[in-house]
C-alpha cells in the first residue's frame, strides 16, 4: 500500500489484527529508488502523486500486477486502461477499497 495520512496507523493496526502484516508492505510516497515492484502481487494507492508514482504505476501495469487506485485520477486510468488487473476505488472510502481488494482475491 502506498499512501500517507491520518489513517495509516489504523491500516497498519488492522493488518496486524488480521495477521497479514507480514505480507503487506506500507510504503510512503517517497519510494526508494531501487524498489523492485516485481516482488509485489498488488499495488494499492491510497493517495497518488503523479510526479512521484507514475513510473511505479507504469511498471506495475507492464508486469500485469493488480493495481487499486483512487478513481479520481485520470492519469492512472490512462496508464492502466489496457490492463485487466486495475480497479478503482472511491477516495477515502474503506468499503470501496475493500470491494476492490475482494475483486483482486477473486481473480
Amino acid at each position: 500500500m502506498i499512501g500517507y495520512g491520518r489513517h495509516r496507523r489504523r491500516l497498519e493496526h488492522w493488518a496486524r489484527a488480521l495477521g497479514v502484516d507480514a505480507i503487506v508492505a506500507f510504503l510512503s510516497v517517497d519510494l526508494p529508488p531501487n524498489l523492485d515492484v516485481s516482488v509485489f502481487d498488488a499495488v494499492i494507492l491510497v493517495s497518488y502523486e503523479p510526479e512521484r508514482l507514475s513510473s511505479l504505476v507504469r511498471t506495475a501495469a507492464e508486469l500485469e500486477l493488480a493495481i487499486v487506485f483512487p478513481g479520481d485520477h485520470a492519469d492512472v486510468c490512462a496508464i492502466t486502461s489496457r490492463t485487466q488487473t486495475s480497479y478503482t476505488a472511491t477516495p477515502y472510502d474503506i468499503l470501496s477499497y475493500g470491494l476492490a481488494l475482494s475483486q483482486i482475491s477473486a481473480a
